[in-house]
């Protein structure tokens, strides 16, 4: 029959699961876009994707009827493929993570975690050090280490 999709059923949800989803969701973007992108977050916190099309692509995707259905099983009875169910149900719960958070929140977790170029450092891939974020976002390093601790936890705290 069908494979049902239990993507969060044996799934702990801990800080270090947090942090490997956050790093899926640039490579399920690709999937469901077909395509290699590059993504950057405005000041206001918004998740942008630039790249050889027109960016309002990434919205279609966002604002795609599949991101808000309840029971992704049923896009796996309609023949959508696990991988690209997968990918609408990371992009969805991140989604929904990233609006419980500050502006701050979101953009220090991104240059942390969501924005990288697929080389591995270690089990996770390589993004901005601590210091090239503090520089970015014009912050003292212990800031920007407390802002990415500080979503972290309400990460976790909203899937208790």
């Amino acid at each position: 029959m069908y494979e049902v999709v239990s993507f969060f059923a044996r799934l702990r949800i801990d800080k270090e699961t947090i942090i490997d989803l956050l790093q899926k969701y640039k490579k399920s973007l690709q999937i469901l876009m077909e395509r290699r992108i590059h993504l950057y977050i405005d000041e206001d916190g918004e998740i942008h994707v630039e790249g050889a099309f027109k960016n309002d692509e990434y919205q279609k995707v966002k604002t795609f009827t599949a991101l808000k259905v309840k029971d992704f099983n049923t896009l796996i009875m309609d023949g959508i493929p696990k991988d690209i169910v997968n990918s609408i149900v990371i992009l969805k719960l991140i989604d929904e993570w990233m609006s419980i958070l500050t502006t701050k929140e979101k953009i220090a977790l991104f240059h942390a975690y969501i924005n990288h170029d697929f080389e591995k450092d270690g089990k996770r891939y390589k993004t901005l050090s601590i210091r090239e974020i503090s520089k970015k976002m014009n912050l003292p390093k212990s800031t920007v280490y407390d802002l990415i601790r500080k979503s972290l936890m309400k990460i976790l705290q909203y899937n208790i």
